[in-house]
Parts: C-alpha cells; structure tokens; sequence
C-alpha cells in the first residue's frame, strides 16, 4: 500500500528535477532550504529539522566532522544525512559568508 502511494506522490517530480540540477546548484538549494525551514520553525516556535552539516552542534573535520551535542565523532557519509539532535542556527537565516565563518 505505501509503495503504492508514492507512485503517485506528487513530490517526485519536484525530487527529479532537483537530483537533475548540477551538483554546487542542488548544494546551494538544500543549503537555501534548509535556512528558510530552520527560520520558519523559529517563527512558529516548533522543533527545526535539518542534517548534521548544517547544525550548530557540527564541527566539520577534514571530510568527517564531530558532534558537540551527541559528544561523537561523525564518519563521511553521516554529516549529510538529517540530524536526531538538530538544532539551526540561533540567529536564524545565515548569509553564505556567515555559514563560512561558522567552519
């Protein structure tokens, strides 16, 4: 049933067209998205979602990176994936130069 649900889920295009966009474009967009979420769920007072990466608790090392919160180093291919302990940024939407800053 569930399987067959998607199918007909209308998101899937949107996702095609998004996995069909250049690798630094689909980057800055999920990067884009996820600002605008994380400052949507601060002005409605709701818990934020996102991916390690992007959480104030990460610290980026080398092509690992390590979590302040969960007090764990994280492999390569956790940092992109969404976050149990998430939490955006306390200033809300960042400017590139201020995500840069962050590293």
């Amino acid at each position: 049933m569930g399987l067959e649900t998607l199918v007909h889920d209308p998101l899937s295009d949107l996702i095609g067209v998004i996995g069909q966009l250049q690798e630094d474009e689909r980057d800055r967009f999920l990067q884009t998205l996820s600002r605008m979420t994380s400052a949507l769920a601060g002005l409605r007072d709701v818990p934020a979602f996102g991916t390690c990466q992007d959480c104030s608790h990460f610290t980026p090392a080398n092509d690992s990176g390590y979590c302040a919160c969960m007090a764990a180093e994280l492999a390569a291919e956790e940092i992109d994936q969404l976050c149990a302990s998430y939490q955006g940024p306390a200033r809300g939407i960042q400017t590139e130069g201020e995500r840069d800053d962050r590293a």
